[in-house]
């Protein structure tokens, strides 16, 4: 799970003040008491960058042994699955504007406003506006009048 700076930070503040934490000597760590046995100073919480054998939230006590390996187990331990980052999805490309897609910009474009009826089935009132790309607040405000006028 890809977990942002932002949230990161947040996570790292939370199970500060969730387990009454503190930072180790290199910041790489909270020390807090273990959830699992009690004992104080025990559970550590590797906060740091993640390497081959280390990765970010993993947590074990040096008393009685328990251990997680991810951010969701430790969440679950602690009954904090509330602090749990939403999965999210980044597109590589753009999606299709399938609701409003753009007229081909190849093509030539009238420099007027174009009236075009919708027909009947389609239950529209008033006509659409066709406009050049620059000519959009100027159109906005064409149809709003049309709109008072017609209404």
């Amino acid at each position: 799970m890809y977990v942002t700076g932002k949230e990161y930070d947040l996570l790292v503040a939370e199970l500060r003040a969730e387990l009454g934490a503190r930072t180790d000597g290199s910041g790489k760590n909270l020390i807090a008491r273990c959830p699992f046995c009690g004992k104080e100073g025990k559970l550590g919480v590797y906060i740091g960058k993640e390497t081959a054998r280390k990765k970010p939230f993993m947590a074990h006590c040096f008393s009685c042994g328990r251990s997680t390996t991810t951010l969701g187990k430790l969440l679950e331990s602690l009954g904090r699955m509330d602090l749990l980052p939403t999965e999210t999805v980044a597109f590589d490309e753009p999606l299709p504007n399938v609701l409003f897609p753009l007229v081909d910009l190849e093509e030539e474009v009238d420099d007027e406003l174009g009236i075009v009826s919708l027909p009947e089935s389609c239950g529209a009132p008033l006509p659409i506006l066709i406009c050049k790309a620059g000519d959009l607040s100027t159109t906005i405000t064409t149809a709003f009048r049309w709109a008072l006028l017609a209404g």
